[in-house]
């Protein structure tokens, strides 16, 4: 028997799914409560992904949430460990001016190693543990071993079935699948100069989709500007292009 299509958690179009469905975003947000203290229950999420400025030929997604009153979070799910310290499970970054010092307090950056969680299955005292270690399998044979008898684990493979059953998406997860590896495969940034500074270069330097995202959101263009180091001006004539 032919073991039905799956998809990784780790992907943009699966995480995108489950933040729009009401158990998934319940799932996600236990996720992200447990890694950023952060409760995102009333955050948005921007489609568009920034660029994370490393320069790892890994498959990881990228997310980036919003809210009003707190500041714009970006989470990258990396599929590697940290390069320094395999131990480290997540590291937390903010975004600072190379000459002056000056952080932009309105962005957080937090980096996840998935593989960290690797091999952790549900024991009745690991949830949140257990569902990390979900966004290592690569198959509905490992997420059932991992999950076993967790109620809220087989709940998320019922919605990845039902995901993967939906018509056109299993070609929009291939075709995303493809298009990271070809990116990552042409990607000539430099890791040497820094984390952070490719982050900024990266926000600033071409990302008007991701800005444009920003501005559809109901983002105030003097928050666009602190977080991405584009004027004012900038931002007012991507808006008319919207």
């Amino acid at each position: 028997m032919q073991e039905k299509e799956f998809l990784s958690l780790l992907s943009d179009t699966t995480f995108k799914y489950l933040f729009k469905s009401d158990y998934g975003r319940i799932y996600l947000n236990i996720i992200l409560q447990y890694i950023t203290s952060i409760n995102i229950e009333n955050y948005i999420l921007i489609d568009n992904e920034l660029n994370s400025g490393t320069n790892n030929k890994d498959y990881k997604t990228d997310i980036l949430l919003y809210n009003e009153k707190d500041k714009i979070i970006q989470v990258i799910f990396n599929n590697s460990y940290y390069k320094y310290d395999n131990r480290i499970n997540n590291l937390s970054f903010v975004l600072r001016d190379k000459n002056y010092g000056y952080e932009l307090e309105i962005v957080k950056i937090i980096e996840v190693y998935i593989p960290t969680y690797k091999g952790i299955c549900y024991n009745g005292k690991n949830r949140e543990e257990m569902f990390l270690s979900m966004f290592n399998a690569k198959s509905y044979k490992e997420l059932k071993n991992i999950v076993l008898n967790n109620e809220e684990g087989l709940k998320i493979m019922e919605e990845l079935e039902y995901l993967a059953a939906k018509e056109g998406i299993i070609g929009l997860y291939n075709f995303e699948k493809e298009q990271k590896r070809m990116m990552a495969s042409i990607k000539e940034e430099s890791y040497e100069d820094g984390y952070l500074e490719g982050v900024s270069q990266g926000i600033s330097q071409g990302k008007e989709e991701t800005i444009k995202d920003f501005i559809k959101a109901g983002i105030k263009a003097e928050k666009i500007a602190a977080a991405t180091g584009l004027t004012i001006e900038r931002i007012n004539e991507l808006k008319k292009k919207i």
